[in-house]
């Protein structure tokens, strides 16, 4: 499922993915669900269906949701700049992940889905038309942010499970 996206920076996050879930020994943790966007209820609901996409999905309501429940999942101590991205320090390692560090398939897996479900938003959205055009590319932009930053969270919690 997940590896149908070619984006480059996807497959490093999955990557990185795999090596958080071996670090972590496959416990089976647990996310809040609480904002969680619709699309990965309804792939849990559907039993985790490696198939499952939905018909539409609106890229710009999506990205508001998604931003807003990853925001939602961040540690206390991580803070946001002026422009909303997270300030990354060469501490972050030794900081407190523990109610992040969830792993399982009720863990972070479900981030790495939301971010799949919202580059398949992104993809439907039109591209007929220069401002189109301009506004896809943005999200394109966005989603690789998002992917970079959860990249980066996970190599700092594996960096973490490793040192205890």
């Amino acid at each position: 499922m997940f590896g149908t996206i070619s984006e480059p920076t996807f497959h490093q996050l999955l990557c990185k993915y795999l090596v958080f879930e071996y670090d972590q020994d496959y416990k089976d943790g647990k996310l809040p669900p609480r904002g969680r966007p619709k699309p990965v209820g309804d792939w849990i609901a559907r039993a985790r269906a490696p198939n499952y996409l939905p018909k539409v999905i609106n890229a710009v309501e999506y990205q508001e949701t998604f931003v807003k429940w990853y925001e939602s999942l961040q540690p206390e101590w991580r803070v946001q700049g002026q422009d909303t991205r997270w300030i990354r320090n060469e501490s972050d390692s030794e900081n407190d992940w523990e109610e992040l560090c969830t792993s399982g398939k009720n863990g972070v897996m479900n981030i790495v889905a939301g971010l799949y479900y919202w580059y398949h938003g992104i993809n439907m959205m039109k591209d007929d038309g220069f401002r189109a055009k301009q506004a896809k590319q943005a999200a394109l932009e966005e989603w690789k942010y998002f992917v970079d930053d959860f990249t980066y969270v996970l190599i700092q919690m594996s960096v973490q499970a490793k040192s205890d």
